[in-house]
């Protein structure tokens, strides 16, 4: 066959053979660079996943924290809506309240060492978020060297004159191009070499340094984000408690003021019940007092009308107090006896004596009446019994003070078996019994 002559310039099988070599090793320098760069690629979307796991994990955290939270502040609503029955007890509010102040001081020192915690988780999410950065600009540098590798590659070809690889194989170079590629070469070497130096250079100056670890980053930048949140949470449950606190100490203090109003106004009450009661230095209620005060108009006014009934031998006065002050007194009566010139018990009087007595308190009561209760009238009065027991002169004046009663308008009716009183009594109804019963019979004058 007819072989193609040689074109003038292509390069000799030598210079082929060290540009295929050279081409070799730009190709394996590519495909280490390559994997590196997938290593990192790989590294970082692995980081990224974990850091959004991260903050889904961080976002329900902080949902569970609000719910908690809520139902926190509901319960804190609930015990504020009424105050312990305990503290209504005398002393235990004050007790209540110091203990409240010892509470508020605790919560005080655990906020503020909260707070100191909070500040150290920050700083190590800080360190860790630098560490993170830093892993991603030697990822990014990665991608940046293994980017340079392939231009230099195409370059290289594009300077041979060569579309791709395939189209290098199949070229031939003349002498010409030959000297020129290996001019290329020399320079190329010249730039490796350059390359290799500041390569060296810059191992030089990495050396001592570790390859970060990003796992154990991500694992601590996940770990002081978990600390961090728990700090807020506790942080603001703290914050709360304290709220809460401020809050009972403002209303303990005002029930504290109230409560001292009331045991004001409850001695004052208390003291007033006393003395109504009888609580005092007399052992005198005030509902006795009261009516001791009537018994002395009654017995005054009795007095005068006893004197005329018993010719001003007889008045009527209380009796002394009694020497014992358990013992309740002040509506006794006695009988003053203008003849002994002493005072005994109604008892020792006689039976004439004691209806005299009863009816001048009776007509004394009806007087004392009629003069406190304005618009009230007794127009009648009526006595039944009791004058049997009367001498003549006794039933004598009993009669002219019944008269005197009658002349000043009253009606009085008498109710009585004795006969002188028939004599004396004008007007009267009568009754007579027999065997087919009684029967009444008018009597006028």
């Amino acid at each position: 066959p007819a072989p193609a002559p040689p074109v003038p310039g292509l390069p000799s099988q030598r210079e082929l053979e060290q540009a295929r070599m050279a081409l070799d090793r730009a190709e394996r320098a590519f495909q280490q660079a390559l994997g590196q760069q997938q290593n990192a690629i790989a590294r970082r979307d692995q980081a990224q996943r974990e850091f959004l796991q991260a903050q889904e994990t961080f976002a329900r955290q902080i949902q569970a924290a609000r719910e908690q939270l809520a139902a926190a502040q509901a319960e804190v609503r609930a015990l504020a809506a009424a105050l312990p029955a305990s503290l209504r007890a005398p002393g235990a509010l004050a007790q209540a309240t110091q203990a409240a102040r010892r509470r508020l001081s605790e919560l005080q020192t655990a906020w503020e060492t909260s707070q100191r915690e909070e500040k150290l988780a920050s700083e190590t999410l800080a360190r860790a978020q630098t560490a993170l950065e830093m892993a991603a600009r030697q990822a990014a540098a990665a991608c940046a060297a293994r980017d340079e590798i392939a231009v230099r590659f195409h370059h290289d070809l594009r300077d041979a004159g060569f579309l791709d690889a395939q189209d290098y194989a199949s070229a031939r170079a003349d002498s010409d191009e030959i000297a020129r590629l290996d001019q290329r070469i020399q320079q190329f070497q010249r730039d490796l070499t350059s390359a290799a130096a500041k390569l060296e250079q810059a191992r030089n100056a990495v050396e001592g340094l570790g390859r970060p670890d990003l796992f154990q980053l991500e694992a601590a930048l996940a770990r002081a984000q978990q600390e961090r949140t728990y700090r807020q949470q506790r942080c603001a449950a703290l914050e709360q408690d304290l709220q809460a606190t401020r809050r009972h100490l403002a209303q303990l203090d005002a029930l504290d003021a109230e409560l001292a109003e009331l045991e004001v106004r409850q001695r004052i009450a208390a003291q007033l019940a006393d003395v109504a009661q009888g609580k005092n230095n007399f052992s005198v209620s005030f509902q006795r007092f009261v009516q001791i005060t009537q018994l002395d108009r009654v017995l005054e006014t009795a007095s005068l009308r006893l004197r005329n009934m018993s010719k001003g031998r007889y008045c009527l006065q209380r009796a002394p107090e009694p020497e014992s002050r358990s013992k309740a007194g002040g509506l006794n009566i006695h009988v003053l006896d203008s003849h002994t010139g002493q005072a005994r018990p109604v008892s020792t009087l006689s039976g004439g004596e004691s209806f005299l007595a009863s009816l001048a308190l009776a007509l004394a009561l009806s007087d004392v009446v009629q003069a406190s209760a304005g618009g009230i009238r007794l127009d009648s009065i009526f006595v039944d019994e009791g004058f049997g027991t009367l001498d003549a002169e006794a039933l004598e004046l009993a009669l002219a003070t019944l008269r005197s009663l009658q002349i000043g308008g009253r009606l009085v009716g008498v109710i009585s078996h004795v006969a002188e009183l028939r004599e004396q009594i004008p007007a009267r109804i009568e009754i007579v019994p027999s065997h087919r019963g009684s029967s009444l019979t008018m009597v006028l004058p």
